[in-house]
């Protein structure tokens, strides 16, 4: 496990994969991983992950924003002329 305090990252990713840091995420970057996907691999936080991305100048694929969730589309059945449980609170609806 790395921490802020050493370089036992470098030394960690030698050991295991025989190449400096600035080559492996430089290998993750060309794979489109995130930093919460190179975190996991690596078995590190995320900020370490980002601490050597903008160290060694490598930018990986941004993590998605949570809560930027896509709005729920509209069931088509939403714009029926008959009333449904879909859009039974939508409008005024006439008996007629």
């Amino acid at each position: 496990m790395a921490n802020q305090y050493g370089n036992n990252l470098a030394i960690l990713i030698e050991q295991r994969f025989g190449k400096t840091v600035e080559e492996l995420l430089n290998d993750l970057a060309n794979q489109k991983m995130t930093y919460n996907d190179a975190a996991k691999f690596l078995s590190v936080a995320s900020g370490t992950i980002r601490k050597y991305c903008y160290r060694y100048n490598v930018r990986l694929k941004p993590c998605p924003n949570p809560r930027n969730k896509p709005e729920d589309t509209i069931p088509p059945v939403f714009y029926n002329k008959q009333i449904n449980k879909f859009n039974v609170l939508s409008r005024k609806w006439s008996l007629s």
